[in-house]
């Protein structure tokens, strides 16, 4: 495994306090919506952000995984298990075709690819989430966070 250049310097990277403190709101945030919606948060291979339902307009958490290639509309099934229960393979009249997809647990709309990964108000647009490890896991966290405090979600 290739060496960053805080690994070679045996350093840890620093969170600044702002960083620190979306970090922690995000995580308050998304706590209160997954209890409501009866979403249990993952620790591990499963990302997860906050957006608004595009049909009903509820606060919801959305997840993403690690793909071989990070594109929209992948059929690649999420590897772990258990899977959330708004994660589905259903069919998209958008994209034309079945896939994984996340769902809306309060009225089980499909919320789009395209949406949560490449437009400028998703929860992942700009997170490229290929690597499946602890140390990834945490980073993608942190990145959502952050962004999720640059949107305005928290």
């Amino acid at each position: 495994m290739k060496k960053n250049a805080y690994s070679r310097a045996n350093l840890k990277p620093s969170i600044c306090n702002n960083c620190e403190l979306a970090y922690l709101k995000f995580q308050a945030k998304a706590k209160k919506i997954a209890q409501a919606t009866g979403i249990e948060l993952p620790k591990t291979y499963y990302r997860y952000g906050i957006t608004k339902c595009w049909n009903c307009g509820r606060e919801i958490i959305v997840f993403a995984w690690p793909k071989r290639i990070p594109t929209i509309w992948s059929d690649d099934e999420p590897k772990f298990k258990p899977r959330p229960k708004t994660i589905q393979y259903r069919f998209s009249k958008t994209a034309h075709c079945k896939y994984w997809v996340n769902t809306c647990p309060y009225c089980e709309a499909i919320q789009g690819d395209f949406f949560l990964h490449c437009e400028p108000d998703g929860p992942f647009f700009g997170i490229d989430i290929t690597v499946d490890s602890p140390e990834a896991f945490k980073e993608d966290m942190k990145r959502i966070a952050w962004y999720a405090s640059v949107i305005g979600l928290i």
